[in-house]
C-alpha cells in the first residue's frame, strides 16, 4: 500500500495547462468598460490609427495614440476581398468632463445596442418601434429604430 497522496487532477482534460492558462488571462484582463475591439490601420494623420468593427471597411474612426493604454495585436481578418489586422484597445480612463461625457454617451448607445441585439427573432415579426418611426439597420449594419415612415 502507497502512502503517496492522490495526484489532484485539474479535470480540464490533455490540455489542461493550456485552458487554465487562458482562463487565468481572462481574470486579469482589464474592465471592459473601455476596451474596443476592431480592424485597425494606420491613419493618414500621424499620431495615431483607424479604427473600424470588423467586417465594416467604409467606417473608420481616428484614434489618438495619446488616448490609448494599451493595445494588443489579436490576428487578421477577411474583409471584402482584402483582409485587416484586427487588435484589442484599452483607452484610457476618461479625467476631463468632456471625455467623461462622451464615455457615458457611448456607454448608453452601447446598451441600446445590446438591447436591440437581444430580441428574440419572433418579436421583430411585428413592428416593435413607436409612431414615427421604423425598423431599419443603421451606418454599422445594426438593426434599430430609425425616424421616418
Amino acid at each position: 500500500m502507497s502512502d503517496a497522496a492522490p495526484k489532484k487532477t485539474s479535470g480540464l482534460g490533455p490540455n489542461g495547462d493550456a485552458v487554465q492558462g487562458f482562463i487565468d488571462k481572462l481574470g486579469a484582463l482589464p474592465a471592459g468598460d473601455h476596451v474596443v475591439h476592431g480592424m485597425v490601420k494606420a491613419a493618414d494623420a500621424p499620431g495615431g490609427l483607424m479604427l473600424a468593427h470588423v467586417g465594416d471597411c467604409d467606417h473608420w474612426v481616428y484614434i489618438a495614440a495619446s488616448a490609448i493604454q494599451k493595445i494588443t495585436d489579436t490576428g487578421r481578418v477577411t474583409c471584402l476581398g482584402h483582409s485587416h489586422t484586427t487588435a484589442d484597445i484599452q483607452l484610457k480612463d476618461p479625467t476631463s468632463d468632456l471625455e467623461m461625457a462622451f464615455a457615458g454617451i457611448a456607454n448608453l448607445h452601447r446598451q441600446a445596442l445590446a438591447k436591440v441585439h437581444s430580441l428574440p427573432t419572433r418579436a421583430l415579426i411585428g413592428d416593435p418601434c413607436p409612431p414615427g418611426f421604423h425598423l431599419g439597420r443603421d451606418q454599422f449594419g445594426n438593426l434599430s429604430c430609425q425616424p421616418g415612415p
